[in-house]
């Protein structure tokens, strides 16, 4: 997942599912997993802000979050 807090002067995050956070560079290649392994359902509920408290520099900023998936055949970003 890759957070947009451009608005918070603190760029582009990602995040992965061990709550662990890092900056991205704007490349392809630097874009982490969030979760390795996952085959997605054709209907899935994400729950990705549950019980979170925004650090007070974000707060009354925009929050753009950016989700993509793997095609396992082709490698494909979609």
């Amino acid at each position: 997942m890759l957070a947009d807090l451009s608005a918070a002067c603190l760029g582009m995050i990602q995040l992965n599912d061990r709550g662990e956070t890092f900056h991205w560079d704007g490349t392809v290649d630097d874009l982490k997993v969030f979760s390795n392994d996952s085959l997605l359902k054709s209907i899935e509920y994400l729950r990705i802000l549950t019980d979170v408290q925004p650090l007070p520099i974000i707060q009354g900023h925009p929050l753009l979050l950016y989700l993509d998936y793997q095609l396992p055949d082709s490698g494909e970003l979609v």
